[in-house]
């Protein structure tokens, strides 16, 4: 088995670990842990050479759903419900809003569509 597979194998056990740890609010930080094993999912294919498209492209499509699985679909670790439940565009403690999610969604598209195009890149 080449590098990227033990890494790739020893990712999920991580990720498994950190899944079950986060379901205790005593391990709050295992949201992080997981978040960096998704981080690293994304560049493990760089670091170990992938040997196809098709592992490349698996890995990057793992990482990125490990980040957001574990941070941006559940309540972001360290933010209270109710900052995050809030219907005003107002963030808690501040007197103006620095940008609406209308102004962030054209930056969101943006950074999805490069993305995207940056694993067609790696596939040619």
């Amino acid at each position: 088995m080449a590098w990227l597979g033990w890494s790739d194998l020893a990712s999920g056990t991580l990720i498994m670990l950190f899944g079950a740890l986060s379901l205790s609010p005593r391990f709050s930080w295992a949201q992080w842990g997981n978040a960096a094993v998704g981080f690293w999912l994304l560049f493990a294919p760089l670091v170990f050479w992938a040997p196809s498209a098709a592992v490349y492209n698996n890995d990057r499509l793992v990482g990125a759903l490990v980040i957001a699985f574990a941070i941006l679909v559940p309540m972001m670790p360290g933010m209270s419900m109710e900052s995050m439940m809030d219907e005003s565009n107002v963030p808690v403690g501040w007197t103006y809003s620095p940008s609406t999610y209308l102004q962030r969604l054209p930056i969101m598209a943006l950074a999805f569509i490069g993305f995207v195009i940056a694993r067609q890149l790696a596939a040619y």
